[in-house]
């Protein structure tokens, strides 16, 4: 009965139960975005150690061959240079 007759406290469980409703929407959103990004920063990751096994493997044939390196690279910079010219 002391809360029928205080207007106070029956606004204070209204502002309550509003606040309480908008931290669960918050929370569904942020959950909904969290489940959204997921599978793209695993796909990244996947991709960023892809690309670092292939910094590896070159890096691996440039110490291997360093000559045959040098030769491919030269040729390959004469034919674009034909291409572009």
């Amino acid at each position: 009965m002391a809360d029928a007759t205080n207007p106070g406290i029956a606004s204070g469980s209204a502002a309550s139960g509003a606040l309480g409703r908008a931290a669960d929407a918050a929370h569904s959103a942020l959950d909904r975005a969290i489940g959204t990004a997921a599978p793209a920063a695993e796909w990244i990751d996947q991709k960023a150690r892809s690309q670092q096994q292939r910094y590896e493997a070159t890096a691996d044939y440039l110490r291997e061959s360093p000559i045959k390196s040098v030769a491919i690279a030269f040729v390959a910079g004469l034919i674009i240079g034909k291409i572009l010219l």
